[in-house]
């Protein structure tokens, strides 16, 4: 059984972003800092923690018979890795189509239904997602791959 976690720069940077802003928001001159620190101290270790769990509890696990994404320990996704179709790497959003990416990995359910699990490349460096692609197919050799995600098969890169 194979784990791949989750990078956590991306979250950290969230973090500090979220923190400076609310601290920016609280601050009152005729206060001082002192009592910002005390009003915002519960809501910046709730963030803190909840940032740094949720990066710790995100994974994806394989076996020789199937994937599973675990998000937060919230939500789980199971795949039969042989019942996986394609994996394609594309815009998260419509509208920031090339500026936010996730790899899409589309599997057949029980029922016959295409679903998909939405890997995030925010969330896992293009290292980590490019080793899940070869562990993948060499379970499942019929996977096929669209070009951006052959690029990131071949070179660890999607851009550049």
């Amino acid at each position: 059984m194979k784990t791949y976690r989750t990078t956590i720069w991306p979250l950290a940077i969230v973090l500090f972003i979220g923190v400076s802003l609310m601290m920016f928001g609280a601050y009152k001159p005729t206060k001082g800092i002192i009592w910002t620190l005390q009003i915002m101290s519960p809501m910046i270790i709730l963030l803190m923690v909840s940032v740094v769990s949720s990066g710790w509890l995100t994974y994806i696990k394989i076996n020789n018979r199937e994937m599973e994404l675990v998000n937060t320990k919230l939500f789980r996704k199971k795949a039969d890795i042989k019942k996986i179709t394609h994996i394609s790497q594309k815009g998260t959003f419509y509208v920031f189509e090339n500026m936010i990416r996730s790899l899409f990995v589309y599997y057949t359910n029980d029922k016959g239904k295409e679903r998909f699990m939405q890997l995030s490349m925010g969330l896992y460096d293009e290292k980590t997602l490019q080793q899940l692609i070869k562990d993948l197919l060499e379970i499942n050799p019929n996977i096929k791959l669209d070009k951006t995600a052959e690029k990131l098969l071949r070179t660890g890169k999607v851009r550049g």
